[in-house]
C-alpha cells in the first residue's frame, strides 16, 4: 500500500492496483491489541488522523471503529476504490502520497501508517508528516514482524520465476532513525505477539498480494501460480498453515 508517488522501475512492484483483488480478498485486520494501543495514545480528544498509505482501508476502519474520526490516503485508486466500497462511519479517503500530502498545514492531530512507511522515501515524507500535524501531534507507525520463515521462503518460491536480483522494499527501514533526524521525538514503542492460521488457498491469497507477487512477469504467472499452490500445501501441513 504504498504512498510514493513517481517511483524508480526498481521499486515500481510496490504499486498495488495490480494486486488489489487480492488484497481486498486477503489481508485480515490488524491485532486488535495494537489497533487499542494506537488509539489510546492518539493526540487530543476527539483527534483527525490521516491515515497514510490505507490500502484498501483496513487500519481506517479499525481505527475509525474505536471512535476516531479518519482520512485515509493512498497513491493507488484501485486500493482506494475497496476501500471506498466498503464504506464506513467518520472516514473519508483521499488520494494522495507521504512525500507530498494534500492537505494544509496543521490539518491533523495524528497520522497513522499501517506497514506502509516502508515504502516511503523518508527525506521528503517526515517533513511532510510533521508539516501536517498540529502541535503536539502524534505519529504512529505500525509493522509486521514474521516470526518464522514463511515469507522468506516465499521469497525464493519468486525468485525462480523473475529475471534479475530481488529487491528487497525494507532494506533500511528504521523510522526511528528517521524521525529523530527530522527533530522528532520518540514517545514509546509497542509489540504483540500474536499467530494466524489459514488453509492453503487462504495462503495462496494472501501471498499473492504481497508485492513481490508483482514481478513475475505474465507469461510465468501461470507457472508461478502452480509452485505456489504446491508450496501452500505443503506449509498447510494437516489442513491448515500457522505462522
Amino acid at each position: 500500500m504504498p504512498t510514493s508517488g513517481e517511483i524508480g522501475e526498481d521499486r515500481a512492484y510496490g504499486r498495488f492496483g495490480r494486486i488489489s483483488a487480492a488484497y481486498n480478498a486477503a489481508r485480515r485486520e490488524f491485532p486488535s491489541e495494537t489497533v487499542a494501543y494506537v488509539i489510546r495514545h492518539l493526540a487530543g480528544n476527539n483527534p483527525l488522523v490521516l491515515d497514510l498509505a490505507c490500502g484498501t482501508g483496513i487500519s481506517t476502519r479499525q481505527l475509525a471503529a474505536g471512535g476516531i474520526e479518519m482520512v485515509g490516503c493512498d497513491i493507488d485508486p484501485l486500493m482506494l476504490r475497496y476501500a471506498t466500497e466498503r464504506g464506513g462511519a467518520r472516514i473519508r479517503y483521499a488520494i494522495g502520497r507521504a512525500e507530498a500530502i494534500p492537505f494544509k498545514d496543521a490539518s491533523f492531530d495524528a497520522v497513522t501508517s499501517f506497514c506502509g512507511y516502508h515504502w516511503f522515501d523518508p527525506a521528503r515524507a517526515v517533513p511532510e508528516i510533521a508539516r501536517v500535524l498540529r502541535p503536539d501531534g502524534r505519529i504512529a507507525i505500525a509493522n509486521i514482524k514474521a516470526g518464522d520463515t514463511l515469507y522468506e521462503d516465499f521469497r525464493k518460491l519468486v525468485a525462480r520465476f523473475i529475471v534479475g536480483e530481488l529487491p528487497d522494499h525494507r532494506e533500511g527501514y528504521d523510522p526511528k532513525r528517521d524521525f529523530r533526524a527530522h527533530g522528532l521525538r520518540i514517545v514509546d514503542e509497542h509489540s504483540e505477539r500474536e499467530q494466524q492460521t489459514a488453509t492453503a488457498a487462504e495462503l495462496c491469497m494472501q501471498l499473492q498480494s504481497v508485492s513481490v507477487w508483482n514481478l513475475i512477469p505474465d507469461d510465468r504467472r501461470l507457472a508461478a501460480s502452480d509452485a505456489l499452490a504446491e508450496f501452500c500445501a505443503a506449509r498447510a501441513n494437516g489442513g491448515m498453515a500457522a505462522r
